[in-house]
């Protein structure tokens, strides 16, 4: 799906048709004509080569499709809706900004580096400080700017970025990410494991409880079981994304799973109090603009 061929103006009739599923109403609720809204509708199917809305006697019924969009199409309107604010309110390249995100090691890997990739372009002085993500249980939430996680928090607001699923990491040249993974091979290696809250463990909870796998180490963070990988025989199971980006500079492959899990997912989180603060409403919109991708052609 190419972005530039798409008029906003779609996506709000879309989540208006969504939310209405009528045409009449929609076209009351946008200030347009039928014919327009009906115009709106078969350009929105072309789009995402989906029905969207299909009759079904005398109302009209949303697609497994549309009903996916749904949760997505309104936080995206939100944050485009939100970056538009900040016009008047918060100019980035005036003053010094300074954030604080709580992160889990796999999103300090996998977000903050385009984020800050992404301010690069601009002339803003702006400076980031991240807290491990175990460490939010002796720090007071009201410290952080923004999570990024796992897990959900009271009197935090959320929205998913991403969601992936897992694959096997190991040295360029082991056997096992140069052909077809079978599940008795994969058990019969040698793993390494970084400790996470069982809760998200999904390949562990995938495989059974307990784990049938043969762990060698255990390490805290990701950076740890990469220097080992490089110099030892052993793999890893890590989500795709995370996978791709040491694959790419160092002597890593990947390969797929021989079996399924559930997808691994990353959300952002913020503070009911700065909900409305533009400050935080900038940096939000630039987070999630970074995976918009992701979201509409999910």
């Amino acid at each position: 799906m190419n972005l530039k061929n798409i008029n906003l103006n779609l996506l709000v009739t879309l989540n208006d048709l969504l939310k209405t599923k009528n045409i009449t109403k929609s076209a009351k609720n946008l200030h347009l004509t039928q014919p327009a809204v009906s115009t709106n509708l078969s350009h929105l199917r072309e789009i995402f080569k989906d029905e969207l809305l299909v009759k079904r006697g005398r109302n009209m019924v949303l697609t497994p499709k549309a009903q996916e969009l749904t949760s997505p199409l309104k936080e995206i309107l939100l944050s485009t809706e939100n970056l538009l604010k900040t016009d008047n309110k918060f100019n980035p390249q005036k003053g010094k900004h300074h954030f604080n995100i709580a992160a889990t090691d796999y999103a300090e890997h996998t977000i903050i580096p385009d984020l800050l990739q992404k301010i690069k372009k601009y002339d803003i002085h702006l400076t980031l400080k991240t807290i491990p993500y175990h460490k939010l249980i002796d720090i007071s939430l009201d410290d952080f700017d923004l999570i990024l996680g796992n897990y959900q928090f009271d009197n935090f607001f959320s929205t998913k970025l991403f969601e992936e699923s897992f694959v096997i990491v190991a040295n360029k040249n082991h056997p096992i990410v140069n052909c077809k993974a079978k599940l008795d091979d994969y058990l019969l290696e040698k793993h390494i494991k970084v400790n996470i809250d069982k809760d998200i463990d999904f390949v562990t909870n995938a495989l059974g409880d307990p784990d049938p796998r043969d762990f060698v180490l255990s390490v805290n963070h990701i950076s740890s079981a990469i220097i080992v990988m490089e110099k030892f025989p052993y793999i890893m199971t890590m989500p795709a994304r995370l996978a791709n980006i040491f694959c790419r500079t160092l002597n890593l492959k990947f390969n797929k799973l021989p079996f399924k899990t559930k997808l691994a997912s990353v959300n952002l989180l913020w503070p009911k109090h700065l909900n409305n603060d533009s400050k935080n409403i900038w940096l939000r919109a630039s987070i999630t603009e970074l995976f918009i991708n992701d979201r509409v052609n999910k």
